[in-house]
Order: C-alpha cells, then sequence, then structure tokens
C-alpha cells in the first residue's frame, strides 16, 4: 500500500523535468494512518530516521492531539504546505535529548556535474529552550543508518550561509543552497551533524501563551524538502539569503507562505 501511493504522488508531483522535486512526498501529506504517538514518520514513507531516535510526524488529521497542526505538545504552527510537517531535535542540554535525523530516498540519482537546488523550512518550536545553528542537508550514495540514538558525524554540503541559531516561531524560515553532485547520489538526510562544543545556541523565554516548564532542548518544525535540477535555470533562484547593504538577510520573496 505504501508502494502504492507513493508511486501515484511521484507521477503527479513531476510538472515538467526541469522542475521536478526529486524527494518524494516532500510535505509529508501522503500518510498510510492517522498518527497516534511519537516518533510515527514511517507512516510518510518512503521517510524514515537515520538513528533510533524516532522523528515525529503531525498532522492536522492526527489522532493524538499531541501530534496535530496548526496546536501540538511543542507549541503551535501552521504547516508551510499542506497539512502536515514533521518535528525533530537538533539540540539537546548537555546531551539530555537525543538528535534526530530525517531522511529519505530520491526518486533517481543525482548526476555528475549537474548542480541541484535544495531546500527546506524549519520553525523553531514554542516550548523549547534553546534556538540552535547547525540545521543542514546531508547528501550521499548510499543510506545512512545507526542502531544508536546518538549523533551522526558527517559534513552536510547544505547550510545556512550565515548558520546563526535559528530563533523564529510562528514563522518558516528557509534554508537551501546549490549542490553538485559527483554522481550516483540518491539520498539525504536533514539534522545537526555537529558536535555540541560546535553547535552555537541561544536561550529563548516561553510566550506566556504556554504554561508549564520549557523543554531542555532545541527542536524543530520541518517542512517542505525539495532537490531541484538547476539544468536551464539561474543560479539566483536558488537563493535563501543575500547580500543587502552590505549585510547578510534572508530572503523570502520566493518562499511565501500563508498568513497565519
Amino acid at each position: 500500500m505504501k508502494k502504492i501511493i507513493y508511486t501515484i504522488f511521484s507521477m503527479i508531483a513531476i510538472h515538467s523535468i526541469a522542475q521536478e522535486n526529486l524527494v518524494p512526498n516532500p510535505s509529508f501529506e501522503q500518510v498510510e494512518k492517522k498518527i497516534k504517538e511519537a516518533g510515527e514518520i514511517e507512516l510518510a514513507y518512503p521517510w524514515t530516521s537515520a538513528t533510533l531516535k524516532k522523528v515525529d510526524l503531525y498532522s492536522a488529521d492526527a489522532k493524538n492531539k499531541d501530534f496535530g497542526v496548526p496546536e501540538n505538545a511543542y507549541g503551535e504552527e501552521k504547516a508551510q504546505d499542506g497539512s502536515n510537517y514533521v518535528g525533530l531535535n537538533i539540540y539537546g542540554y548537555r546531551g539530555r535529548a537525543p538528535k534526530g535525523y530525517l531522511q529519505t530516498e530520491l526518486t533517481k540519482e543525482l548526476t555528475a556535474g549537474k548542480k541541484y537546488c535544495m531546500k527546506f523550512f524549519v520553525s523553531f518550536s514554542d516550548r523549547s529552550k534553546y534556538a540552535t545553528n547547525n540545521i543542514g542537508i546531508y547528501v550521499s550514495n548510499e543510506a545512512v543508518t545507526s542502531t544508536k540514538d546518538g549523533d551522526l558525524n558527517f559534513k552536510p554540503q547544505i547550510m545556512k550561509l550565515k548558520n546563526s541559531p535559528i530563533d523564529k516561531q510562528f514563522d518558516w524560515v528557509p534554508i537551501c543552497g546549490l549542490y553538485e553532485a559527483q554522481g550516483g547520489e540518491k539520498f539525504i538526510t536533514i539534522g545537526n551533524f555537529m558536535s555540541e562544543e560546535n553547535t552555537v545556541t541561544e536561550r529563548v523565554r516561553q510566550s506566556r501563551e504556554f504554561s508549564g516548564a520549557q523543554k531542555m532542548d532545541g527542536y524543530y518544525y520541518l517542512d517542505n524538502v525539495s532537490v531541484i535540477d538547476m539544468e536551464g535555470q539561474p543560479a539566483e533562484s536558488c537563493v535563501c539569503e543575500k547580500i543587502a547593504g552590505g549585510k547578510l538577510e534572508t530572503e523570502f520573496k520566493s518562499f511565501s507562505t500563508s498568513e497565519k
């Protein structure tokens, strides 16, 4: 049943070869059944968790309100695209909470020498205490798997140009970049691949709209993942940040979302 849903989705998602998104189920809209508990990312086939720390799946149709959209156990946020998104831990204070890593296999291998625009959106959760940096994509030929729930130590090829902690709540921040393929790459993994010592954090006060103790982590919602072949397209169309007035600024013009 999972493969049938995935095949149908892939067929209708291809608008044109140049603009084809190589990420299957990019906004996690295709879900096998209603969400009941934490760590059910595999209901959004073919997405998986790369470690034993399972990534959470959120949906407006969730059976458990803790994993609903827009309101859930970590706060409140509308989906950037559609009505679903995922949530994963990017930082755990003094290692108390293991990081999560989101992974999927692309619909086809990347071609050597070609450039691809890789992009996704994140939103810092309302209940987390630590905004963090180092959220990126690691591209590989083989799947990344670990039988533990600890850190994955790889060098991500896609990260924000200005790699500062992302503390925006009630909004989606785009992270994107150009990747020149070596050939044969077919997997992407999203998360924080840096050590705690090399991760910058900022404490964020919890809004008065939410009661109870803050969670000692850096938990982020994530939505709308894409890998697009840039052949015939200007590199400028894959820019999330720009230099303006001598400063690096986030560019949102190409990444509109619904009003909140």
